[in-house]
């Protein structure tokens, strides 16, 4: 597998999860178990996708969010 099908295939894996174990991932994977530098591009943007998830569960959600959604 070519390095940027393994990275774009890997954009939609989550950090943390059993996607490593997805059929249509495993190819991906094991390309970066091998790859270098794949593999520091990888677990680069692993980390940001920790970061931003980590500071968007930190924002509080408007009480009224709901209702607003629905009137628009």
């Amino acid at each position: 597998m070519e390095c940027r099908t393994a990275r774009e295939l890997l954009d939609s894996s989550r950090p943390d999860s059993a996607d490593r174990e997805d059929a249509e991932l495993q190819a991906a994977f094991a390309h970066v178990d091998e790859c270098e530098a794949c593999a520091e591009v990888v677990e680069f943007r692993r980390a940001f996708d920790r970061r931003v998830g980590q500071i968007v569960r930190d924002v509080a959600v408007p009480k009224d969010l709901r209702a607003r959604l629905e009137q628009a």
